[in-house]
């Protein structure tokens, strides 16, 4: 299980942002973030406490209350910077599929970090908000409103524009759309269990990879 020493720097499709994004020059609230949402995503909201969170951050309880009024306050930071996180990567993403000529060059960014799974936080943070879904609010509406409905919405878009191109087939477009988000959390998910130290049903770089081949002989004019 990996808890000590995180990199700070996000990395999305060659650009760098310093986490947390509302920025904090003495970098504590980073920390806390950053431990607290893996902490979270290994062991649950239930199964982490304050003295549990002080603790891996190496900091007295009293001090955490410095920065977060309570475990609720803390959760509710971490859920809506993993909201932030997704929202920014869709953002760059869809600065690249701007520049986007060919049916490769989509699937080219669209399937491009998962086959590379270089960023290690993300995965404890998206993972996080899928496995709390069902049991917290907060996560449930984000999972529902920005894991599912905002990011099918932003592939069918771009689909819809590949379909109006002719450069793929005349599928369901929101069903092409729900099944290639679902790969693509489907990697996520076996990479966060690797980093847990368990066994993921496939390699998820393998994984994303297959997938994409699979989308590609499907959707291909």
């Amino acid at each position: 299980m990996i808890l000590a020493e995180i990199d700070h720097i996000y990395k999305i499709l060659g650009a760098e942002f310093t986490l947390p994004l509302s920025g904090d020059p003495k970098r504590t609230k980073e920390i806390i973030l950053m431990r607290a949402t893996i902490l979270f995503a290994c062991k649950g909201y239930d199964g982490v406490s304050i003295k549990d969170l002080a603790n891996e951050i190496g900091i007295k309880p009293a001090s955490l209350y410095n920065h977060f009024e309570s475990k609720r306050a803390l959760w509710e930071a971490v859920v809506e910077q993993a909201k932030n996180l997704y929202l920014l990567y869709f953002q760059m993403l869809d600065k690249q599929l701007q520049t986007m000529e060919t049916l490769d060059d989509y699937f080219n960014a669209i399937f491009d970090e998962p086959k590379k799974m270089t960023n290690m936080f993300p995965c404890f943070a998206f993972s996080l908000i899928r496995s709390h879904r069902f049991s917290d609010e907060l996560a449930g509406k984000v999972s529902l409103d920005i894991f599912y409905t905002y990011s099918i919405d932003f592939i069918c878009g771009w689909y819809s524009k590949l379909v109006e191109r002719g450069l793929v087939r005349r599928y369901d477009v929101r069903a092409v759309s729900m099944m290639t988000m679902s790969a693509l959390l489907d990697a996520i998910d076996f990479q966060t269990l690797k980093l847990m130290g368990r066994t993921p049903p496939c390699e998820p770089t393998e994984w994303a990879a297959r997938m994409e081949e699979l989308f590609r002989r499907l959707t291909s004019a």
